[in-house]
């Protein structure tokens, strides 16, 4: 509704994306993410996990994990505000040379996020084979 009246500007909207990716890798693919490597690490070397991961490693990790889900909201936030509203970005951005890489770029980023799942569930699985 507020995009078919006009106010939403190139801003806003990089924020509003921004922040849904950020929130989606962060709640959905970091927590899978963080299952995937704990189920793998306590069942197939538990050694290393009764003897050598600390809260320090958890927190490391942690922290890596919400810094790379902010800097991939940032860069799909923009990505898409820039293919919403070339007039207004700040970039100038031709349909040929910018926005096609742009918009391949950001749906390669969204399913290498999701294969990168896929893949760890089924690294696991076969490991515990």
């Amino acid at each position: 509704i507020i995009f078919n009246l006009s106010r939403l500007n190139f801003f806003l909207t990089s924020i509003f994306l921004g922040l849904i990716d950020t929130a989606d890798f962060m709640f959905i693919m970091e927590t899978n993410f963080a299952h995937y490597v704990l189920l793998y690490t306590a069942v197939i070397h538990p050694f290393i996990y009764a003897n050598y991961l600390t809260f320090r490693h958890c927190v490391g990790v942690g922290i890596s994990l919400v810094f790379l889900a902010s800097l991939q909201g940032a860069v799909i936030g923009m990505g898409c505000s820039i293919l919403l509203f070339p007039s207004s970005s700040p970039i100038k951005c031709p349909i040929e040379t910018c926005q096609y890489p742009i918009s391949l770029s950001i749906l390669y980023i969204i399913i290498g996020d999701y294969l990168l799942m896929l893949l760890m569930y089924i690294i696991v699985l076969w490991r515990l084979k």
